[in-house]
């Protein structure tokens, strides 16, 4: 079914988007609930399902926990071995793993390759890139880091609170760039480094799981990841694999000298026998 989201009154278009980007949300939550968590009225809430051709939330929940099923169990039976019989802890593992795989190939269905390509222009034409990966997000900044650091110099991994923060505020110039990851909910301090570079004219990258995060608004690049938040860091396998996808891009883009730093790396790695 086509959705006209342009016809539908802003209020519960708003509404209606969340629905489609989070169908684990609808699964996981009661009408009641996820009314309160979108800060409307529950009539609102099945008034957006009805825009979606169903006659309410209820039917709507079930088709999307059917539809997420089949998913999972498509996903189980191409790359995990069929049991006759598991235990409940044996279905959550496979649960997990199919989440994940899921997570992944539904953002690598959607992502926009142009914006890739535009994120990486960004990063060759910046003086200095603040990776902005708060909380449990900052094992992908730090490998976003480890990744672009071998063939650009000036990037920085903002993983702490409070000073690291502080300094990035100060210290941002037009010439830079923020790239932002938050998910489900920004934190206060990444919001802050976010509104810092718009306001200094920093170019900006956000990394996000919906369309409707305050780190969308006015961004240079919005790449979304898709996020199966029943389990938890679900976005991460996803964005680190995002993560590899910018910087093959990179390689790429800045072909031969890309090629000549990594071969240079990989002897200096050799001579001094190292693992990296």
């Amino acid at each position: 079914m086509k959705i006209a989201l342009d016809k539908i009154p802003k209020k519960r278009r708003r509404v209606v988007q969340y629905l489609l980007d989070h169908p684990d949300q609808v699964v996981i939550n009661g009408s009641e609930t996820l009314s309160k968590k979108l800060s409307v009225d529950r009539s609102t809430l099945i008034n957006a399902c009805k825009d979606l051709g169903h006659k309410g939330f209820k039917e709507y929940r079930e088709t999307i926990k059917k539809r997420i099923i089949n998913l999972e169990h498509n996903i189980s039976t191409n790359f995990f071995p069929v049991y006759n019989s598991s235990s409940p802890i044996e279905e959550s593992i496979i649960s997990s793993l199919s989440a994940d795989l899921s997570a992944m190939e539904i953002t690598s269905k959607n992502i926009d390759l142009k914006l890739i390509k535009k994120t990486v222009e960004i990063i060759f034409d910046s003086n200095i890139i603040y990776i902005s990966a708060l909380g449990y997000n900052q094992i992908v900044g730090e490998h976003l880091r480890n990744l672009l650091r071998t063939i650009k110099s000036g990037v920085v991994n903002i993983s702490r609170y409070h000073g690291e923060v502080f300094d990035t505020i100060n210290n941002i110039t037009e010439k830079d760039l923020i790239i932002s990851f938050s998910f489900d909910r920004v934190m206060s301090d990444c919001q802050k480094i976010f509104l810092a570079a718009k306001s200094k004219g920093a170019k900006t990258v956000s990394v996000t799981d919906s369309k409707h995060s305050s780190l969308t608004d006015g961004a240079d690049v919005n790449l979304l990841v898709n996020n199966p938040s029943r389990y938890h860091f679900s976005p991460i396998i996803a964005t680190l694999s995002l993560c590899n996808a910018i910087m093959q891009c990179a390689i790429e883009m800045n072909k031969p000298e890309s090629m000549e730093k990594l071969n240079a790396y990989t002897k200096m790695t050799e001579k001094s026998d190292v693992f990296i």
